[in-house]
């Protein structure tokens, strides 16, 4: 599968879920994430497989130890690939990739448009609770028409990496743009 086009929902990807062109800047980006739809888990719930351990830099670690949450991690290895690498680093933490936003000026007000190459930062729920330090990182990567409702890549949802569709709404811990304008005016 490549950007700029829809692919036919499966167990990984959801209905109506598709991707858009992205700019050239971080097409690779985009074209990496989509192709990686449908890794998994080995085995399921172990935050492990041989690519996610090359994410989270686990290879070579014991099959039986657990991983890390690893949706940072895959949204990191994704952007390795952008036009003059990833402007973030490596970051295994969707906390930390906000820490990081806010300090350079790329975590956006709620009322801009989202494009293609944002970061949707979610809460993640934990046994039942929900911390501000406990969030989930997914990739947009189309826009819907009524520009409330994307596309993304997530790693770490039930074990994979899916296509999943969101609302805006979902995203109350912010809104990352890796590359663009160098700065937003922060509410």
């Amino acid at each position: 599968a490549t950007a700029g086009a829809a692919l036919m929902p499966s167990a990984h990807i959801a209905p109506g879920w598709r991707a858009d062109a992205a700019p050239l800047a971080i097409a690779e980006v985009i074209r990496y994430a989509v192709g990686m739809i449908g890794t998994t888990e080995d085995p399921p719930g172990s935050n492990r497989s041989p690519t996610i351990d090359r994410w989270t830099y686990m290879d070579g670690e014991p099959a039986g130890e657990p991983g890390p949450p690893w949706c940072a991690y895959f949204t990191s290895a994704c952007y390795a690939l952008a036009d003059g690498e990833s402007p973030f680093g490596v970051m295994g933490s969707g906390y930390k990739l906000l820490t990081w936003a806010a300090q350079m000026g790329r975590l956006l007000p709620p009322e801009l448009p989202l494009l293609v190459g944002d970061l949707a930062i979610m809460p993640r729920n934990v046994a039942g609770k929900v911390s501000a330090y406990r969030n989930h990182v997914g990739l947009i990567v189309a826009v819907l028409a009524d520009g409330e409702r994307v596309c993304l890549v997530e790693g770490n949802v039930e074990s994979a990496v899916r296509g999943t569709v969101r609302h805006r709404s979902e995203f109350s811990r912010g809104i990352v743009r890796p590359c663009g304008p160098s700065s937003f005016p922060n509410a």
